[in-house]
């Protein structure tokens, strides 16, 4: 008896220490521990490891359904019963369960058919590597897409409408959205649950959204569609690690007005970073697309009244910095004039202020600071005159940008200059322009220059020697106007003499 008392004890003290580790995690709110809310904070707390804020946008869209319910609604989905509580689970778990009886806001059957269509993201990135064009059928709105060089304080643009307007849902809790048939090839289950009739809008609204997240990822893109705040979570720690935050524009004010660019803050310093970006679906529950693509900048922007110049909201801009792989037809395009591989894919400073901030950058490493002259120099070098001192990232043309990012280099006085392909981002005007750049490098400092290029044409227009690269090892060595006469077997096929009119020597 004395040994089942000394045992009850041990478990009540157990108990309370669970209890107050509970408390300690979720906060002293009162609310019960076991919700899936009060779940989604100890996952949050356990998964990301930083002193940032919880997260108030992904909390509310947590389920709300209490802890009697999640269980009791986890327990149908397991034996495949849920169609029969239907009613009360798309209630309790706030769903999208009749589509086809919407409120009037979202008009008649027909009007929902053309909403599911356009969809809410407006910017659909599954289309930005080649999709099939059709987004760009429809009407462009203004201020949808905008150059990372518009992003400037004081400049007035138009601002796209950001008001949310798919129906309201929430996720379901993992417990449950994990026994859902989350297949493509499943789609007659996923109907059954939810009452779907054959050519039903739900039955169209469900496979449109399965088939983009089965669709496979585009080049560079890894993607995966979530159905829980907990499978967010998890796949952005897989892309981005520990230290991650979750950033949203604040409110939809501004939306389908002009408005001012305020303060600006490059997220990474502004440099390219990695990040991860997630689209809502339309779906029964909250279903996002989200995806990681390379190249990209984040920016938190201050958004303005223009007239009263008080701050109404704060957005967050993402930059794809390349879009080589995009379809020709994307919207983007259509809006900026453009092609794939032809905007934001440039080299704007790696850090923030004017250009001679960036280009006495390297040596301040050092603890020496360049003169307004040996600024100049530089510049000159890089074949910019004295007027880019003072210019911002912003101001400058591809070509330029790349010819600052030059004399940032120059700057470190290199013994010898090392390019990985320091044109392939430019058009014809621009390359021809870096070229002469480095063949005066060359020629006046004495510099040696060791450069990786694709381009043939290249090679045989500035190189002095060229050495042919294969699987990382040197199998040929010989000059420009002798590629023709190569022996190994690669080289053959790009060996073909070029002739050029360019009265540059070469390097």
């Amino acid at each position: 008896m004395k040994m089942k008392s000394q045992q009850k004890r041990e478990d009540k003290a157990s108990l309370n220490s669970v209890k107050k580790e509970v408390r300690k995690q979720v906060g002293s709110t009162g609310e019960n521990p076991f919700t899936p809310k009060t779940y989604l904070i100890r996952y949050w707390n356990k998964e990301i490891q930083n002193n940032q804020a919880k997260p108030i946008f992904l909390l509310s869209k947590a389920s709300p359904l209490s802890a009697t319910e999640s269980a009791s609604f986890s327990k149908l989905a397991t034996q495949n019963a849920l169609s029969s509580r239907l009613s009360a689970f798309c209630a309790s778990a706030n769903l999208l369960c009749f589509p086809d009886s919407l409120p009037s806001t979202f008009g008649t059957k027909s009007d929902f058919d053309t909403y599911e269509d356009q969809k809410n993201y407006g910017n659909p990135d599954q289309d930005n590597y080649g999709g099939s064009g059709e987004f760009t059928k429809q009407m462009v709105e203004p201020g949808k897409f905008f150059r990372e060089s518009m992003l400037k304080k004081g400049k007035v643009i138009p601002m796209p409408d950001i008001n949310d307007k798919l129906p309201e849902r929430s996720f379901l809790p993992r417990s449950i959205s994990s026994k859902q048939p989350f297949f493509t090839l499943k789609v007659s289950e996923l109907k059954h649950i939810f009452h779907a009739g054959d050519n039903s809008t739900m039955e169209t609204m469900i496979v449109k959204s399965l088939s983009e997240c089965k669709r496979a990822p585009n080049p560079g893109e890894i993607k995966r569609c979530v159905s829980s705040a907990e499978d967010m979570i998890d796949f952005a720690v897989s892309m981005l690690g520990r230290n991650i935050d979750i950033l949203t524009t604040k409110n939809v004010n501004g939306s389908k007005q002009s408005i001012m660019i305020g303060s600006i803050e490059g997220i990474n310093g502004g440099k390219v970073t990695d990040s991860v970006t997630c689209h809502q679906l339309l779906f029964p529950y909250l279903l996002y697309y989200c995806h990681s693509v390379p190249k990209v900048r984040v920016y938190q922007v201050d958004i303005l009244d223009p007239n009263s110049k008080a701050k109404i909201n704060n957005g967050v801009a993402i930059c794809h910095m390349n879009t080589s792989s995009w379809s020709p037809t994307h919207a983007a395009f259509l809006a900026l004039g453009s092609a794939p591989g032809r905007i934001e894919e440039h080299p704007r400073q790696s850090f923030v202020g004017t250009v001679a901030d960036n280009i006495r950058y390297g040596p301040q490493l050092r603890g020496q600071k360049l003169s307004d002259e040996e600024v100049y120099k530089l510049l000159k070098l890089a074949d910019l005159d004295s007027s880019f001192y003072s210019k911002t990232g912003g101001e400058l043309s591809v070509g330029q940008a790349q010819r600052v990012a030059l004399a940032r280099t120059l700057a470190n006085k290199p013994e010898v200059l090392l390019l990985d392909e320091p044109t392939s981002a430019l058009d014809p005007i621009s390359t021809e322009n870096i070229e002469d750049v480095l063949v005066n490098l060359k020629k006046k400092q004495g510099m040696t220059i060791i450069m990786v290029s694709h381009s043939i044409k290249q090679i045989q227009r500035i190189a002095d020697i060229v050495c042919l690269l294969v699987k990382g090892e040197i199998v040929e060595v010989l000059r420009p106007d002798k590629l023709s006469e190569a022996k190994y077997p690669m080289a053959l096929r790009f060996g073909s003499p070029v002739k050029t009119h360019s009265p540059r020597k070469p390097i």
